[in-house]
């Protein structure tokens, strides 16, 4: 198994967002808003039973998806964000994020 943290950073003002894991839902949440202050929405975090995962992310609010296929043995840390031109950016990191 293999744990995989995914967090929802820049650019939420009050949406719906849904992230699926391998096709499973694993979020569904309406309000999610961007703390400014430390860039984070909310986090999520779950077990992949697989080497990589496809992790997708709606913003229903927004009416944009974005979609990417994550080596999550060597990535285990993701950051999801909108960004300019409403485009859900989806970045895999080797490290854990820091907030304060």
């Amino acid at each position: 198994m293999n744990n995989l943290q995914i967090a929802l950073q820049d650019g939420f003002e009050n949406d719906s967002v849904i992230i699926l894991v391998n096709g499973r839902e694993l979020y569904n949440k309406s309000g999610v808003t961007t703390n400014r202050v430390i860039s984070l929405a909310d986090t999520v975090t779950c077990s992949v039973d697989t080497l990589s995962a496809v992790i997708q992310v709606d913003v229903t609010s927004k009416n944009i998806r974005g979609n990417r296929d994550v080596l999550v043995s060597e990535f285990p840390f993701v950051a999801v964000g909108v960004g300019k031109g409403n485009v859900v950016e989806i970045i895999p990191s080797k490290e854990s994020f820091r907030y304060c």
